[in-house]
């Protein structure tokens, strides 16, 4: 079963780029495109992987305890998942979330 971690890790890495893929699509639909959009989208990436890095990533500087370190990453998955869907991206926002759930539950299996 731990052959299966990387592989895990390497698809959560992938889930995280598409979940910042998603919010910066939002800012740029929230700027209606343009220079606004790029800065809302660039701002609002920014400020996405510093609340990541800092308290959900695996080299936090600010860990969380475990179990709220699962509900805090799924609560930005989902967040980012519905930023994606409201400016349109539906169906990457629902890959985004039934990637998460499935690579928590097989994580979770190790």
């Amino acid at each position: 079963m731990d052959a299966l971690r990387p592989a895990v890790l390497a698809i959560v890495f992938l889930l995280e780029l598409v979940a910042l893929a998603c919010v910066a699509r939002w800012g740029w639909w929230v700027g209606k495109g343009g220079l606004a959009g790029s800065a809302v989208a660039a701002v609002s990436v920014v400020a996405w992987a510093v609340v990541w890095g800092a308290f959900l990533s695996p080299r936090a500087r600010v860990p969380l305890p475990p179990g709220g370190t699962v509900f805090a990453r799924a609560a930005m998955v989902a967040l980012a998942a519905v930023g994606g869907a409201v400016a349109g991206w539906e169906m990457l926002a629902v890959a985004l979330v039934l990637g998460w759930v499935a690579t928590v539950a097989v994580d979770a299996a190790l």
